[in-house]
């Protein structure tokens, strides 16, 4: 559904009259189909189906781990990492089940209390006051928190695009489907 959205604007901006931006238009006024979309789409986020094509991390992100800092390309399922669940705020080692690996051609650079987080722009951060927020959203000033409840904020957010793709890595995790990044542990 989305790569015909996506399509459908494109040819849009190119063409406002072409045929295929018209019939999603007519599409987007039935009830039905957005009911039939949003189903499919929240059927792909509990299914960790998401989890394989979306948000992702470079290789050499630290990830916590029970066991310290270990590089997110060097996780497998089995190994544990700091998982806190974002309804409690209960914090424990949860296993990994699954690791994906993928290419894009977009990254974000966040610096967070002076350190550089690249990720995919649909990688969900914890933000004080608004929820769980995609990098690509993220705005300088958000307030972010570490696994020790320390106040972190975003400094700085720049968008790279690139000719060749890029490697990105990510996991799911067990139970709460968090885990922290960097030496900040955001």
């Amino acid at each position: 559904m989305d790569g015909f959205d996506m399509l459908s604007m494109g040819l849009g901006m190119i063409d406002p009259d072409n045929p295929l931006t018209a019939l999603n238009n007519k599409l987007h006024q039935s009830d039905i189909y957005n009911g039939f979309q949003m189903g499919v789409s929240m059927l792909s986020s509990f299914s960790g189906a998401a989890s394989q094509n979306m948000a992702c991390f470079i290789a050499g992100t630290m990830v916590l781990t029970a066991t310290g800092l270990v590089a997110i390309e060097k996780l497998s399922a089995g190994d544990v990492v700091i998982s806190t669940n974002p309804d409690t705020l209960e914090t424990a080692g949860k296993t990994v089940l699954e690791t994906y690996v993928r290419k894009v051609d977009k990254l974000v650079h966040l610096t967070i209390n002076g350190e550089e987080i690249v990720t995919t722009d649909n990688h969900p951060f914890y933000v004080q006051g608004r929820g769980f927020i995609n990098a690509g959203n993220l705005l300088v000033g958000d307030k972010l928190i570490s696994v020790n409840g320390e106040d972190l904020f975003v400094e700085k957010h720049r968008v790279e695009e690139f000719d060749e793709p890029a490697t990105v890595y990510n996991f799911q995790v067990e139970d709460y489907h968090t885990y922290f990044v960097g030496d900040c542990a955001v």
